[in-house]
C-alpha cells in the first residue's frame, strides 16, 4: 500500500457534520519494486489478497455527533480503520487534491491495532 502523510485537519477544505467521519483511503501499488529492482506486477491471487486494502483508510476528519451516541469513541484522528466495500461517499478535495471517504461513524467495522 502506498503511505501518505496524513494532512492536518485545518489543511483539509471539507467540514465533516453531524455523525459523519472522513477517511483518507489507502492506496495499493499494482506493482512493487524490490531493493535489487526487479519490478513485480501484482495479477491474480496477488490482487485477490490486497482487495481488502480498498477499505482500509486513516481517520482525519470527525463530525460533532459522530460516536454521541456511545459511552466513549472507539476511533481516534489518525487511527487505522476498516470499513465496508460500497460504504460511504466518495468526496473530492482540491485544497489537497486528495479523494477521502466519508462515513457515517457506524461503517466503521474494526480499527486495526499498531503492535509494533
Amino acid at each position: 500500500m502506498t503511505k501518505k502523510t496524513l494532512p492536518k485537519s485545518d489543511e483539509i477544505g471539507i467540514k465533516v457534520c453531524g455523525d459523519r467521519i472522513l477517511v483518507l483511503v489507502d492506496e495499493l501499488d499494482d506493482e512493487v519494486v524490490t531493493p535489487s529492482g526487479i519490478v513485480i506486477t501484482k495479477t491474480g491471487d496477488d490482487k485477490k489478497r490486497d482487495i481488502a486494502g480498498q477499505n482500509v483508510g486513516r481517520l482525519v476528519k470527525v463530525g460533532g455527533l459522530a460516536w454521541n451516541d456511545m459511552p466513549e469513541p472507539y476511533a481516534a484522528l489518525g487511527d487505522h480503520v476498516v470499513f465496508g466495500k460500497y460504504a460511504g461517499t466518495s468526496i473530492y478535495d482540491e485544497w489537497t487534491d486528495t479523494t477521502y471517504k466519508l462515513l457515517v461513524d457506524t461503517d466503521i467495522n474494526a480499527v486495526l491495532l499498531d503492535k509494533h
